[in-house]
């Protein structure tokens, strides 16, 4: 009996052994299973990620050309506008800037024009003078006056649209002289009174509201102050038309004197006469007369005057200024463009264009 029950013992032993080895086979099988499928399910990914998700091959941006063509979706086309006229572009890109543009755009970005060396600019060559005018010295000062005006309002209009200024002197009790006045002082330009005087020869009547030799100091002084209110606030000076009986008499220049001084006004002196007491009987009350240098037009021809302006020139530049004196009517034809032609000389060759009341 002890026998049997060992040996039943040991085929009980041999039954949980025959029943744990097939066990642990099927564990070991379905582990290599699950791996074989896992596998195959790898593999079968990486097959469909290749398909469908290939890789992206790295970029050489130096093979990007600088503006790259971008797909959009192309919107169905509008309605037809209706055609407009051509429309001339003015380009005013200089060929050779054009050309370094259209080189610039066709290169890739990064790979820029290499800077270009600025060459000195030239100095470019001042047009040559017109006139033979010299350069002024230190500053040599000119002041052109123009006599006589008030009796036509268009031939003073030629003066006041000078481009440089100008004195101009109205004439008293004559046809136009308000008008004038006005024009004058719209203008900007100088405004003088040209108060006729009586000359050494008697036959010749100086005009309307002149001094005349038998006129007393008072009658002198009420008629100049007359005259200088007719051209109304803003008259600068006097100045004598013809003159010479009256410029040569010390008492009745004197009186005209009394009243330059008191309106605070300057005195020009137009010299008709080598004898003129106007200078002196200026200085003798404080003040300072102005003098004539040079009469343009005595002779009414562009050469001839253009001649008596060098000599003025010539003036001014060895005194410091020079008065020059013209005539509106007389000489309306040549002078407003000969001057205006010579002022960009002038101003060029270092001359102030001024008035008597500046010098």
């Amino acid at each position: 009996m002890p026998n049997k029950k060992k040996r039943s013992g040991k085929k009980r032993s041999l039954i949980v052994k025959k029943h744990i080895k097939p066990s642990v086979r099927l564990d070991t099988r379905r582990v290599f299973i699950v791996a074989g499928i896992i596998t195959v399910l790898s593999i079968l990914f990486l097959i469909i990620n290749a398909l469908f998700f290939p890789l992206e091959e790295p970029v050489e941006w130096s093979s990007v050309p600088s503006q790259s063509p971008v797909q959009t979706e192309v919107p169905p086309p509008a309605a037809p506008e209706p055609s407009l006229p051509p429309v001339e572009v003015q380009n005013d890109t200089p060929p050779e800037a054009a050309h370094d543009a259209k080189d610039l755009a066709d290169k890739p970005a990064g790979a820029q024009k290499p800077p270009v060396s600025a060459e000195p600019v030239k100095p470019v060559a001042a047009p040559p003078l017109r006139f033979d005018i010299p350069k002024a010295c230190s500053g040599a000062k000119i002041a052109f006056v123009i006599d006589d005006a008030g009796m036509n309002v268009d031939n003073v209009r030629c003066y006041t649209g000078l481009p440089f200024p100008v004195t101009i002197a109205v004439l008293p009790k004559v046809s136009h002289t308000k008008e004038c006045a006005r024009l004058v002082t719209a203008s900007g330009k100088e405004l003088i009174l040209h108060q006729p005087m009586q000359s050494e020869n008697l036959y010749l009547y100086p005009g309307p509201g002149s001094i005349e030799p038998d006129m007393t100091l008072v009658q002198i002084r009420a008629l100049v102050s007359e005259n200088l209110d007719e051209l109304g606030a803003s008259v600068a000076g006097l100045n004598n038309h013809e003159g010479s009986l009256i410029t040569e008499d010390a008492l009745r220049i004197g009186a005209v004197m009394d009243v330059v001084k008191e309106r605070g006004i300057y005195f020009l002196d137009s010299r008709t006469t080598q004898n003129t007491k106007g200078p002196a009987a200026a200085k003798s009350r404080g003040l300072r007369a102005r003098e004539r240098n040079i009469f343009i037009d005595n002779v009414v021809e562009r050469s001839a005057m253009l001649e008596q302006i060098y000599n003025g020139i010539a003036v001014a530049n060895r005194t410091g200024s020079a008065i020059m004196i013209g005539h509106v009517d007389k000489s309306v034809g040549v002078l407003p463009p000969l001057l205006r032609d010579l002022y960009p000389d002038l101003k060029r060759q270092g001359y102030e264009l001024t008035t008597p009341s500046k010098l």
